[in-house]
């Protein structure tokens, strides 16, 4: 019996341990699943020649993919002319499994008197670095002029976790 007791207050002794090494343990982007992509990601994406690959413009912007599967977007996507000539992006994430996902991304084009001149539908496939605070993707964009011609272009994009 007294083996019993000392092996059963040995074992309670550890647990506190155990419990307070799995809450610091790195837990990579493939083990955290869905989560991985949830919170605001910082990132910049580049638009790509199809053909040649190569970069056309750059462009910073924000990213919230929040939990259930909705995005933001927010970018500083203007001129000196022009600061602002979208709207703000709105749109959907879905996990694809490991630490791939896809998003799809739809904003307004603005004219110079901030009215409405089209839309650019974009969709990205990406992949969570294993720390789970960088990612990189790519895809295509399209973009739709106000008359409805449409114009295709394909991107790559580097993200940072912020939050």
């Amino acid at each position: 019996m007294n083996k019993l007791c000392k092996h059963i207050s040995a074992s309670a002794r550890a647990v506190p341990l155990l419990a307070a090494a799995a809450l610091t343990w790195p837990v990579s982007a493939t083990a955290q699943g869905a989560k991985a992509l949830e919170g605001t990601w910082e990132a910049i994406a580049t638009i790509r020649d199809c053909t040649s690959g190569a970069a056309i413009r750059s462009v910073p912007r924000m990213i919230t993919f929040a939990k259930g599967g909705t995005l933001s977007e927010y970018t500083a996507a203007g001129t000196a002319t022009m600061p602002v000539s979208r709207a703000p992006g709105h749109g959907a994430w879905e996990y694809l499994g490991n630490a791939s996902f896809s998003y799809s991304v739809k904003f307004m084009r603005l004219t110079s008197y901030g009215g409405p001149d089209g839309s650019i539908s974009e969709t990205r496939t990406l992949e969570v670095s294993p720390t789970g605070d960088s990612y990189s993707a790519d895809g295509v964009s399209v973009i739709t002029l106000g008359n409805g011609v449409q114009i295709p272009a394909c991107a790559t994009e580097a993200g940072t976790r912020l939050y």
